[in-house]
């Protein structure tokens, strides 16, 4: 199986020799030996690596094999990791049960046959490095769909917002949309059309300079109000027309609510400068 991963194998021996033997049986390529004197020091290698295989020596001072064993599979990480027994003393049955019973996948016996112990660990280290092809296929995987669904989203999103925008520019009536903060970042085509303005010059604080002076502050404490609050506003202000006519508009706008937070606001403005003369003059 040719791979460019790595698969890093624990080899624990109290005997500087059984280390080298064990090491020269299984030189694999794609593989990397970790080497512990001792039970302890093994233990302590197990944050730092992802164990593919793991090769223990029985008789061992302090913490033998069996305890070490014991000891490794209390790491939920190392629950299922091979373990082998390599040992030239304990040949009894019950040792052989109890190890086993540990969870070891074999035990061998010292001398061992380096060419029987290195395909032992191949086949460990192959399973090992195909789980984690697939582990990282499976990723991917997830990755492509996790992007589809995006697009898909981000499609849909878009078609939306063409649709809003079609239907915007329909209307007889200037349109504009603002952040929950209040800051304009859409006018329709009315808007442009009737006021001479640009969309960029429009957007942010722009849209100010269409509104007369006079009605300007009124206009933005009815907003600053409505954006505490939450609620929908109405509002009355004259917006110069794209010949210089001021004008009287109706203004009405409401906010856009999900999950209970504002998260922008939709308004018109409507023409009432004709309605308005005609109230000034009843009056």
């Amino acid at each position: 199986m040719k791979s460019n991963k790595t698969a890093d194998i624990l080899i624990v021996d109290d005997r500087a020799d059984g280390l080298m033997a064990i090491e020269a049986a299984v030189d694999l390529p794609n593989v990397n030996l970790v080497k512990a004197h001792s039970g302890m020091e093994a233990l302590q290698f197990l944050d730092a690596y992802e164990f593919a295989v793991i090769l223990l020596d029985v008789q061992m001072p302090g913490m033998d094999g069996f305890e070490t064993a014991a000891r490794i599979r209390e790491d939920k990480r190392y629950a299922q990791t091979p373990i082998l027994f390599v040992t030239a003393i304990n040949k009894d049955d019950r040792y052989i049960y109890k190890g086993y019973d540990l969870g070891a996948v074999d035990y061998i016996f010292k001398p061992f046959d380096a060419h029987v112990l290195k395909s032992k660990v191949k086949s460990f280290v192959e399973l090992y490095l195909k789980s984690v092809q697939l582990k990282e296929q499976a990723e991917q995987l997830r990755e492509s769909e996790r992007k589809e669904r995006f697009q898909k989203l981000a499609q849909l999103e878009i078609e939306s917002l063409k649709r809003y925008r079609n239907l915007a520019d329909s209307v007889p009536h200037m349109v504009w949309k603002a952040r929950n903060d209040g800051i304009f970042d859409y006018f329709n085509q009315v808007w442009i059309h009737y006021t001479g303005l640009t969309h960029e010059q429009s957007i942010g604080n722009g849209w100010q300079e269409a509104c007369h002076s006079d009605d300007l502050t009124d206009f933005l404490k009815v907003w600053i109000q409505a954006m505490n609050n939450g609620e929908a506003f109405e509002s009355e202000a004259r917006f110069r027309r794209h010949d210089g006519e001021m004008r009287w508009h109706w203004v009405r706008a409401t906010p856009e609510i999900r999950a209970g937070q504002v998260v922008s606001w939709i308004g018109t403005c409507t023409d009432i400068h004709a309605h308005k003369l005609a109230e000034t003059k009843l009056i």
